[in-house]
């Protein structure tokens, strides 16, 4: 399989592009609660912006949603809906604030019962959700719970803080994510998450023309 180490690849912002992956269903979640400050909202857009490099979306391939977390979970671009690279970088970009305490428990069930559910997203493809959290939700116990029900129906879940806020529970994100945790909890400091996701999604880069 192709690497970005071992090919001239195309990149944008960094990150390589991807030309062919296996079918996959991926949510970017983002934390848009009260508590969240502009530098770090601003800091999840520009990451999953620039990660948006490595999908080859379309209709058959992958397809991305979007989704603000607050007090409550709300869908701004539903899966599929944003089929270009630009567009789906302008909906990350324009993601409103939900406001409120961030209550990533009902974000999971949303993912696990309603995002993921059999006339939404495609049962025979692989499912992935890139969630922005520093941790630190209104039910910790809860949010741990609804993430294993959401893991246990075969949903990949990585769990990435930014490094604008200062106050990151890594407990709480380990125990969200898929394991092993090196391969599934990140920070927005580095993208060392794009080799997991070419691993798992089986992405072939784009060679420079």
């Amino acid at each position: 399989m192709q690497s970005a180490d071992d090919i001239m690849v195309d990149t944008w912002n960094g990150v390589p592009r991807g030309c062919r992956a296996k079918p996959a269903d991926v949510y970017f979640v983002l934390d848009t609660a009260s508590g969240t400050s502009d530098a770090a909202v601003q800091q999840q857009q520009q990451f999953l912006a620039s990660l948006a490099a490595l999908f080859p979306l379309s209709k058959t391939a992958v397809r991305v949603g979007i989704i603000s977390v607050g007090h409550r979970p709300e869908v701004t671009a539903r899966l599929g809906r944003k089929d270009k690279m630009a567009d789906l970088q302008q909906a990350v970009h324009s993601t409103p604030r939900v406001g409120g305490l961030p209550d990533i428990a009902q974000a999971l069930r949303y993912l696990r019962q309603k995002a993921f559910a059999p006339d939404t997203a495609r049962k025979e493809v692989a499912h992935a959700v890139i969630m922005m959290t520093n941790g630190n939700s209104l039910n910790a116990k809860e949010a741990a719970a609804e993430a294993r029900l959401l893991r246990g129906q075969g949903v990949y879940l990585y769990a990435v803080s930014t490094s604008a806020d200062q106050k990151v529970d890594k407990t709480e994100l380990m125990r969200l994510a898929s394991q092993p945790a090196d391969k599934f909890v990140y920070d927005t400091s580095d993208y060392n998450i794009v080799e997991s996701l070419i691993d798992l999604l089986h992405v072939e880069l784009c060679n420079c023309k």
